[in-house]
């Protein structure tokens, strides 16, 4: 038993599952946004499912694609595959069964989901290969990232609108800003192995100014959202209020010499940031 929790734990590590479940709060926002209030549960149920599925494949995949830079990494030389402690049949495995699942989560929502999700499996797995050929990698994985909501409406709706275009125009550069701000750790090694990104290209001052302006973009986005969703109001904009200052606060503490403060802006506050914007959006929706 100890064994197959620790395998369990390899395989969680291994497809990010723990960030991978913050795509739940932006698509419950726009699940609500959708639906005009709550879809019935099964329709909520496989959207989620394939949302985090699409996720935990694709990281699955990226694991697989940059095995061989990730062992020549200082960073990344410890991640499972490398390592050893999951092998590249079982990580295939788990990339081919994510993503089983969500062509029959799509089957699940409707006909359109469906013959669209092979162009979700080839955004999810076409990321990973951008850092060899564009440093407009960042904003790649934004734009997959933000198609969730795009797929979000499809899923409820069953068509295509302005509003969740703008939508995951936010996240993409929500995502674009959090990954410039972890590619500075990144940007010796990465010149040094022929990667492109913003900080091997253009350094690491253009890397942070870029990812700061995506953040405030992605900020200036969201302040927009009650012209297109009326029900939005005072408990809204205070949010906004409140990611504004975490925006600030963020920027402040961006520093690439230090490690952990640099995770710290990466994950943690930007987690915060999301969770802040998913309660204020339901509560102004639902209760204001």
């Amino acid at each position: 038993m100890k064994r197959v929790l620790k395998k369990l734990k390899y395989y969680a590590n291994h497809t990010l599952f723990l960030t991978s479940l913050t795509i739940v709060f932006p698509a419950g926002v726009a699940v609500v946004f959708a639906a005009e209030g709550l879809p019935d549960f099964w329709t909520m149920f496989w959207i989620f499912v394939a949302l985090i599925a699409t996720r935990l494949g694709g990281n699955s995949f990226n694991r697989i694609a940059d095995r061989k830079i990730d062992a020549l990494n200082p960073r990344t030389e410890n991640r499972d595959m490398v390592s050893g402690r999951i092998k590249l049949a079982e990580a295939w495995g788990l990339t081919v069964i994510f993503f089983g699942i969500l062509v029959f989560a799509a089957w699940n929502l409707n006909f359109l989901c469906f013959i669209l999700s092979p162009v979700a499996i080839a955004l999810a797995m076409g990321y990973s290969l951008t850092k060899r050929f564009t440093w407009m990698c960042h904003y790649v994985l934004g734009f997959v990232f933000g198609g969730a909501i795009v797929a979000v409406w499809i899923a409820i709706r069953g068509t295509i609108e302005f509003f969740p275009f703008l939508f995951g125009a936010a996240l993409m550069f929500w995502v674009a800003g959090r990954d410039l701000v972890l590619s500075t750790l990144d940007e010796n090694f990465d010149a040094g192995a022929g990667l492109y990104s913003i900080p091997a290209r253009f350094g690491v001052k253009a890397a942070i100014i870029a990812a700061v302006l995506s953040k405030f973009i992605f900020l200036a986005i969201l302040t927009s959202f009650p012209i297109f969703i009326p029900e939005l109001g005072a408990v809204y904009l205070a949010g906004m209020g409140a990611i504004f200052a975490l925006q600030i606060l963020e920027s402040a503490l961006i520093n690439p010499h230090k490690r952990r403060r640099m995770l710290l802006t990466s994950f943690i506050i930007n987690n915060v940031i999301i969770v802040i914007f998913f309660l204020v959006a339901l509560a102004d929706y639902f209760f204001v």
